[in-house]
């Protein structure tokens, strides 16, 4: 399979798939697939593990996993409140 790679300051690709709501398809050949985004700073990797939405920083462990019924966080979640509006987590 070709390879891709631009190097090029501002936008390098602009794809519009007019009324389809499939834009563009990712495939990897095992149980993920991950599309990396990369800055000065570090990465962070989002992508799919099976049917799961999954958000790995730094390409290490999943710190968020969305599935179809139930999501999980990895660490501590903060919340925090201001003003008199309720609060309420279900």
């Amino acid at each position: 399979m070709g390879k891709l790679t631009a190097t090029k300051s501002g936008t390098v690709a602009v794809f519009n798939s007019g009324t389809t709501n499939v834009v563009a398809k990712f495939t990897s050949t095992d149980a993920t697939g991950v599309i990396q985004l990369v800055d000065s700073g570090g990465n962070v990797e989002i992508g799919a593990s099976g049917n799961n939405f999954v958000i790995s920083p730094a390409g290490g462990v999943a710190q968020l996993t969305v599935g179809s019924s139930n999501s999980t966080f990895a660490g501590d979640v903060a919340i925090s409140k201001t003003g008199d509006a309720a609060l309420t987590i279900t």
